[in-house]
């Protein structure tokens, strides 16, 4: 056993050996060697414990050679207590075996901090005599960066291992075995990481039967085209367990070459994403399931408005008219509750309303129309309508004073002014007496934006900090006595600051419980020009101006287009600005067609049957005289993809249905090359003549005002477009019906897109978005390959609907048609100021005695006005009558009246 001391040791002296002078000058030599490699070299007299070391030895703690007593003890001293259990040992086990040892531990460097060491060595001398050691010697060599390295990889192996990778080397060999994984490759597969690399299992066993070939081909492909550093991704793939469980696995991985470049293995990470595309799928489920029934309830407040309104619109009228008739006091007390229940359903009509904007804004699918409005005039309208109301309490309405003349401006004007309505309505409501002081301030300006903020503010009841902090609170007012005394559910001015905030403004409040409250909000509008708006508003009514065309006139086009109501419309259009048509019903027709015939611009309609407008194109191209032919694609698809698709079919330009006549002409102008002769065309009659050679009835569910924007205001051309939509699709709805029965889903989605197409030419609303709802069912079941909840319900509505229109456009247009056959009586004085005056004057009277023939002569009189500005201050009178309110369209008839005559 050793003992360390300082002092020298007591031991055994020997004779000198004759070998010593060699033995030195062996040690010089080793000694250049051990200080060539950087090593520390130590020299340990056994018996007397003194103890040399070389320079490098004491460089690596720090030291001089002053800094050492050059005993032994003093090494021992500097080694770190917990290692000296340690070293101690190693070296009497070499001692009493006399086998070369290797220890690692740690010594006090000068400047406090511990420097690892390696040290080795042995004795080299004994005592001739007893074979007692006389000297040992060896080296120490720093290793401190080494033992940090191996700590931050043991860091890394622990933070792999307690992660969701696991690291994998596999070779190149057939069934990929793996030479190296992590040890938590066990809690992926079952396996340990040992089982893996002692037993033929290869990792190709584990994938899924019906994912391995998927993964060898993309292995395969990928390997090919990889270099060293690209990664290779595979598209996740199911592993089975070791106890047969499925995972869902991510694999990325690189390649491993040999010197000759060849493939021999491959390294990367793979992880466990089975719990990841669970939630996905439960995630796009609820997703799903989310939009599905914001979409039904939507279609069903929609629905049951449009049930609820039409019938309540009656009985509001009705109940009126009887209440200002002879009636005894037993009938006057059941209808005056009839008109007070009448009244409440009526605000859940408006309700109904909020929740469907309210549900457009929390999809994201309330889209502003930006269009050309005076601001003043807008406010104005608001403020006339809400001034009644607010003289009935008694309060003073103060309206904002202009300080900037007339504001032209581009925003959308309908949803500003059902902003200030709730707004400047709340305010009114809210309060019981003082007044509603309505402001507008101009913040900045520029030439292409304009900043406002707009003021309301009220002596009404105020509100709390509490109250304010749940202004913005869908179904949420002040508090519920607000709700008992003023009625209301608190949607408007959520709509509203939503609204607002799609305007690229914010909504403020400030209030004062008892004393009143201001409303303030800011949106930013663009800029417009007052002559912009007279003239677009010229346009509106005199439609597109057909000049332009001059240069056009007789060229020769070829309107591809399978429905007949489409082909009716489209020719019409184009002959009434002499233009030469010929049709064709589907893409064969229109090739035989080009084949022998020359054409300035082929007009093709998308979906047709037997060719669709996409392959006709393609072959038209290959015809030589057809390379450079101006082809312009018709469709109801007008996304962006639709657009491209045209495009890659060979098409030039592209015109979305429903057609509008500015854009179908504006179009061809810009692909007709102008004619330097132009063949003699029978003239068209002159455009004030068309617009009244047929009167407009009021038909069930088409808005006249819209259709008529799809055939240039030609009423004529409308009439026929009406009757023929009757004529060709009175069974439509059958035909998809029975395509969906019979699994034809691609012949009803052509069917249903052709009607909404139709629909919206010829205004009908209600129908194109019932027409609308039924594709996007199809879409949603297609993708999901069942049957869409709620079609036939859906088909059974869309059906009636279909059902009522056509019965409308065949009794009424051709009751019409047939008075229009009749020899027409005009004269100068029917159409004289004069006589429009006294006809106005009759209408007065039947108004005050609530004559229910007030809606036809209206009607006739509208259809005798040639002035478009009389006709647009008739037809707010004429829509109050449609609701049966008599006494507001008799004191708004007077006052225009009045005005006339001053």
């Amino acid at each position: 056993m050793i003992t360390w001391r300082r002092r020298p040791l007591q031991g055994v002296a020997s004779d000198p050996d004759p070998a010593t002078d060699a033995r030195g000058e062996v040690e010089q030599r080793m000694a250049l060697v051990i200080d060539g490699a950087e090593l520390g070299f130590w020299d340990w007299d056994y018996p007397t414990g003194k103890h040399h070391v070389n320079q490098r030895w004491l460089d690596m703690l720090g030291l001089q050679t002053e800094d050492l007593d050059h005993y032994v003890g003093d090494w021992d001293n500097r080694i770190h207590p917990d290692d000296r259990a340690i070293v101690r040992p190693v070296i009497n086990a070499h001692i009493v075996s006399g086998q070369p040892y290797v220890v690692e531990f740690r010594m006090r460097h000068k400047q406090g901090h511990w420097v690892w060491i390696q040290g080795s060595g042995g004795v080299v001398e004994h005592d001739k005599i007893t074979g007692a050691p006389l000297r040992l010697c060896g080296t120490h060599q720093n290793i401190t960066a080494r033992k940090a390295s191996e700590k931050n990889l043991q860091i890394t192996y622990q933070i792999i291992n307690q992660s969701g990778f696991v690291v994998l080397e596999w070779s190149a060999e057939t069934g990929l075995p793996v030479v190296f994984a992590t040890d938590n490759i066990e809690s992926l597969t079952g396996y340990t990481a040992r089982q893996l690399l002692e037993t033929p299992l290869g990792f190709l066993d584990l994938i899924h039967a019906d994912d391995s070939k998927t993964f060898e081909r993309e292995l395969r492909e990928m390997s090919g085209q990889a270099d060293d550093a690209q990664d290779i991704v595979h598209l996740p793939y199911r592993i089975v367990c070791a106890n047969g469980r499925i995972k869902w696995i991510q694999d990325r991985k690189v390649v491993i070459r040999n010197d000759l470049g060849q493939i021999t293995g491959y390294q990367g990470l793979i992880t466990d994403i089975t719990d990841r595309l669970q939630y996905e799928q439960r995630l796009l489920e609820a997703k799903q399931q989310a939009e599905r029934a914001t979409r039904v309830k939507s279609e069903f407040l929609a629905n049951m408005s449009h049930e609820i309104r039409t019938p309540m619109n009656a009985i509001v009228g009705l109940v009126e008219l009887c209440l200002n008739g002879s009636i005894d006091a037993r009938q006057r007390n059941y209808l005056e509750r009839v008109q007070t229940a009448s009244r409440a359903l009526m605000a859940l009509m408006a309700l109904i309303d909020d929740i469907l904007d309210l549900s457009k804004l929390e999809a994201g699918k309330m889209q502003l129309e930006p269009t050309p409005f005076v601001l003043d005039e807008l406010l104005d309208q608001v403020l006339s309508t809400l001034e009644e109301l607010s003289k009935r309490k008694g309060l003073c309405l103060i309206r904002p004073v202009s300080d900037s003349g007339v504001r032209a401006v581009i925003g959308d004007p309908q949803r500003l002014r059902q902003v200030l309505t709730n707004l400047i309505g709340n305010a009114v409501k809210f309060t019981e007496r003082g007044e509603i002081r309505v402001e507008l301030a101009e913040l900045a300006r520029d030439e292409r934006q304009l900043r406002l903020q707009f003021s309301i503010s009220d002596t009404g009841i105020g509100m709390t900090d509490e109250q304010q902090s749940r202004l913005f609170q869908a179904f949420s007012q002040g508090d519920n006595s607000i709700t008992r005394n003023y009625g209301g559910t608190g949607l408007g001015l959520v709509i509203s600051k939503q609204l607002i905030e799609q305007m690229g403004g914010s909504i403020s409040v400030s209030s004062q419980h008892g004393i009143g409250s201001t409303f303030s909000f800011r949106v930013t509008l663009g800029v417009a020009d007052v002559d912009d708006i007279r003239l677009s508003r010229e346009r509106q009514h005199s439609g597109f101006d057909t000049r332009q065309l001059q240069h056009i006139r007789g060229a020769r086009i070829l309107l591809v287009e399978d429905n007949e109501v489409n082909r009716l419309v489209a020719t019409e259009l184009l002959e009434q600005v002499q233009l030469l048509v010929e049709t064709a019903e589907h893409g064969q027709a229109a090739l035989d067609k080009l084949q022998n015939n020359h054409y300035d611009c082929v007009l093709m309609d998308v979906q047709m049957p037997v060719l669709d407008g996409y392959q006709t194109t393609r072959r038209l191209r290959e015809l030589r005289h057809c390379r450079s032919l101006p082809v312009i694609a018709m469709t109801a698809n007008v996304f962006s993809d639709d657009r491209a698709r045209c495009t890659q079919a060979g098409m030039n330009d592209f015109i979305g249905k429903p057609i509008l006549p500015q854009t179908l002409y504006a179009t061809l102008l810009k692909w007709i090359s102008p004619k330097t002769s132009t063949p003699q065309v029978p003239q068209p009659p002159h455009p004030s003549l068309m617009a009244t050679a047929v009167s407009l009835p009021c038909l069930y569910g088409i808005d006249n005002a819209k259709g008529l924007q799809h055939t240039a205001g030609n009423t004529s051309i409308y009439n026929k477009v009406l009757l023929k939509f009757a004529e060709n699709h009175a069974s439509s709805m059958n035909e998809i019906e029975t395509a969906l029965a019979h699994g034809d889903l691609k012949n009803a989605k052509r069917l249903i897109h052709t009607l909404k197409g139709l629909a919206a030419s010829l205004g009908a609303p209600l129908l194109h978005g019932q027409l609308q709802r039924i594709d996007d069912r199809l879409a949603d079941a297609a993708d999901g390959g069942k049957r869409a909840d709620g079609l036939d319900v859906l088909l059974k509505n869309t059906a009636q609907e279909m059902e009522k229109i056509i019965a409308s456009i065949q009794t009424t247009l051709t009751i019409a048609d047939n008075r229009a056959d009749r020899p027409a009586i005009a004269s100068a004085e029917s159409l004289s100021p004069k006589r429009i005056e006294q006809q106005l004057q009759d209408l007065l009277v039947k108004l005050r005695s609530f004559d229910s023939d007030a809606d036809r002569a209206i009607e006739a009189i509208l259809a005798d006005i040639d002035d478009p500005d009389m006709v647009a201050r008739l037809q707010p009178v004429e829509k109050q009558i449609a609701h049966y309110q008599f006494i507001d369209a008799a004191n708004d008839l007077q006052r225009l009246l009045a005005q006339s005559n001053h």
